[in-house]
């Protein structure tokens, strides 16, 4: 299949569109949504702080090492950038796609980077650094080079 897949995406947004030419309009496959990423960051418990509160403040004996604690929207923006190279991982090995377009803000760019495996990395023909996860079908074609 010669179809391409265009993939916009925000820490909490991710659309995949598909364009069945290089020159086609694109049509929108999957919408993807991390509901957590709306909560207040109060209410967000990293890994660290569940496993203090399963182990109760008198248990509880953190290691030697050190490592500052992420930022629990980073730890939901990395857990949301594993959840979409998952479908997007998905459609490469069922042959859905042969090129992708992923476009993202520059940090979840980089989360995302980080989460796909070779076999989907090859397949990206272009990456921007731009977040357009809220544009309509026919504004985000204008973003993209002619033919895809």
């Amino acid at each position: 299949m010669d179809a391409a897949w265009v993939v916009v995406a925000d820490s909490a947004r991710a659309r995949v569109f598909k364009a069945e030419s290089r020159i086609g309009p694109l049509t929108e496959l999957m919408a993807l949504a991390d509901s957590q990423a709306r909560l207040h960051p109060g209410d967000i418990y990293t890994s660290e702080q569940t496993r203090r509160l399963e182990l109760g403040a008198n248990n509880y004996h953190p290691g030697n090492d050190y490592e500052p604690p992420e930022k629990p929207d980073r730890v939901l923006a990395r857990r949301f950038a594993k959840e979409v190279a998952s479908q997007l991982r998905r459609g490469a090995l069922e042959k859905r796609y042969a090129r992708l377009i992923v476009a993202a803000g520059p940090e979840f760019l980089g989360l995302l980077r980080e989460e796909l495996d070779d076999n989907t990395r090859a397949k990206i023909t272009l990456e921007l650094a731009k977040d357009l996860s809220k544009l309509r079908a026919d504004k985000l074609r204008s973003h993209l080079p002619e033919r895809l």
